[in-house]
């Protein structure tokens, strides 16, 4: 399988973020060629689902955390619909493990996004379980715990 790891718009990418010692969040988004930094609008990801007008955060499982993952793919993607069907399990996946320290820092590239997007949105093989079937055969071995019973 080849994965593009270009944002929607062609560019490579690479998103930081910075906390200060104010404790104040600074997310930029880095695009090649040529080189261009700016900062991660809040706008557009709040008109996809309000978590946190305030403002990004990461490091928890939050409001914050999941409007940032929202930004995030949308800006990667460029599409609302593959943004929203994936931005909480972002946010679980990556958003919520960064770190909170003072002066901490973090990045993701556009290549480990699309290589995590490629991975969500592939099929499940045929003859596995999905979700709610998984959870329950899950349980279901859970049950029958003694041959005597």
């Amino acid at each position: 399988m080849v994965i593009n790891c270009a944002n929607s718009k062609g560019k490579t990418v690479i998103y930081r973020g910075k906390r200060r010692p104010n404790g104040n969040v600074s997310i930029k988004r880095e695009t090649y060629p040529p080189t261009h930094v700016s900062d991660l609008p809040l706008n557009p990801s709040l008109k996809l689902a309000n978590h946190s007008p305030t403002g990004f955060e990461w490091g928890y499982y939050g409001s914050g955390p999941a409007q940032l993952a929202l930004a995030i793919l949308f800006d990667f993607t460029g599409s609302k619909e593959r943004a929203l069907a994936n931005y909480q399990t972002f946010k679980e996946d990556f958003v919520a493990r960064w770190s909170r320290e003072p002066d901490g820092e973090w990045f993701i590239t556009g290549g480990d996004i699309a290589v995590w997007l490629a991975k969500q949105e592939q099929p499940e093989p045929a003859g596995t379980f999905a979700g709610a079937e998984r959870a329950e055969a899950e349980q279901d071995s859970f049950r029958y715990t003694s041959p005597n019973r």
